[in-house]
């Protein structure tokens, strides 16, 4: 299966996709971790990427995010689960005369829970590991449960970009629901629930598209 999900920021959709690519033995491309290896790499790509970002909070430019879908190409043989793209029509026309799409899964969450949620993020700046001082805490406090770093909070979870990055998500990303709608290929879930009852809807869903393939 090839599967989107997508959802405004502090949905949980990164969670969620990393926790179904496992059950399912799917490949979870996540463009924003692409995006902040590169940054940590210090290269002049990575150097323009975190002006784009974290500075202009812009998005990258298509052609930009296209190349990294388009390295990925062999993962969609085999299953793959995209995290962050498509982020608007353009990208989603781009990819769909490229790869078939199975599932454009929605994490559905209104915007006063997404800035509560931002506020208390955190990540590890060594392995990108997410978590949440609130609901998802680390074992100890500001540590990483799996590498010990001490954790961060984002530039891009600042009150100025959520604000800039929220605007783009509903002027750029969200209208592209009405084309996944007309491919017969939406779904949507309810962010809010807790994380497992989550990634139970998610499950019913892709399970129901197995059996019918």
């Amino acid at each position: 299966m090839n599967i989107i999900i997508f959802g405004p920021q502090a949905s949980g959709k990164g969670t969620q996709s990393k926790i179904i690519a496992e059950k399912y033995h799917l490949k979870h491309l996540s463009t924003g971790d692409a995006f902040r290896a590169e940054i940590k790499s210090g290269t002049a790509l990575g150097k323009w990427i975190d002006h784009k970002i974290n500075v202009l909070g812009e998005l990258v430019p298509d052609e930009k995010t296209n190349e990294v879908i388009l390295a990925n190409k062999e993962y969609f043989k085999t299953g793959i689960i995209l995290d962050g793209y498509p982020r608007n029509i353009p990208q989603y026309e781009f990819l769909k005369s490229h790869f078939k799409i199975d599932a454009a899964i929605e994490v559905t969450l209104p915007d006063s829970e997404i800035i509560e949620r931002l506020s208390t993020r955190r990540i590890c700046p060594q392995c990108n590991e997410g978590y949440n001082i609130i609901t998802l805490r680390p074992k100890v406090e500001g540590i990483c449960d799996k590498c010990g770093t001490a954790l961060i909070q984002r530039k891009d979870d600042m009150p100025e970009q959520i604000k800039k990055r929220l605007e783009i998500y509903h002027t750029q990303t969200a209208p592209i629901t009405a084309l996944y709608k007309q491919d017969h290929i939406l779904y949507s879930v309810d962010g809010n629930n807790p994380i497992p009852e989550v990634t139970a809807e998610i499950c019913r869903v892709l399970d129901q598209l197995k059996d019918k393939a």
